[in-house]
């Protein structure tokens, strides 16, 4: 008789993360003043009471200056940015099911 095919199930699989994003890590003094930025943000300051709290301590901007209310915003909305992308969850999406029949050779 004649061979019988063989059923596949076949599908796309889409998955969307932030795994693959290419991520700059931050040297140690960088990531202390931004660690404490958000310790600071997250205890409810403002952008002009944290800098004058990153300068109170000795904090130094990368270009080794004091910190200045609208230095720190900018710094807060990379934080917010980057946690964004960081947190997001990662989906997984099946679609376009199909059985297939495919002869396979013996």
């Amino acid at each position: 008789g004649f061979p019988t095919p063989t059923p596949f199930l076949t599908f796309n699989l889409s998955v969307l993360t932030n795994k693959f994003v290419y991520r700059i890590k931050l040297d140690k003094s960088h990531q202390k003043t931004h660690n404490k930025i958000l310790q600071l943000k997250n205890k409810g300051l403002g952008y002009r009471s944290i800098s004058k709290e990153l300068n109170r301590l000795g904090f130094k901007s990368s270009m080794g200056k004091d910190f200045y209310p609208s230095l720190v915003s900018v710094i807060w909305k990379k934080i917010e940015k980057k946690q964004r992308i960081l947190n997001q969850p990662v989906v997984k999406e099946y679609s376009d099911f199909d059985i297939v029949l495919i002869q396979l050779n013996s």
